[in-house]
């Protein structure tokens, strides 16, 4: 699934290509202002795998076990984000 709200056309062709892989773009959904939206569709997914944007905290924050990539600057001594529990920050 890509919730990259601002994708640019051709973004995804590569990724497409490989065999196996189905990428579901939803594009009826204004992930700006539809937020409610959004968080039921993380609240479907298993785990998230994103970059220091809103659906990091907001996939954590329901409950979706989340991979941030990058530094968050919020860690607890047990390298768990301070804020968020269920997101696990990498680098």
């Amino acid at each position: 699934m890509s919730l990259i709200y601002n994708l640019q056309p051709g973004e995804l062709d590569a990724v497409r290509e490989l065999p196996d892989c189905v990428i579901y773009d939803p594009e009826d959904i204004d992930q700006k202002n539809e937020l409610d939206r959004v968080a039921v569709i993380l609240s479907a997914l298993g785990a998230g795998v994103s970059v220091d944007t809103a659906i990091s905290p907001l996939a954590a924050s329901i409950g979706t076990p989340t991979i941030q990539l990058g530094w968050s600057h919020l860690l607890l001594s047990d390298a768990y984000d301070a804020i968020l529990g269920s997101c696990h920050p990498m680098a």
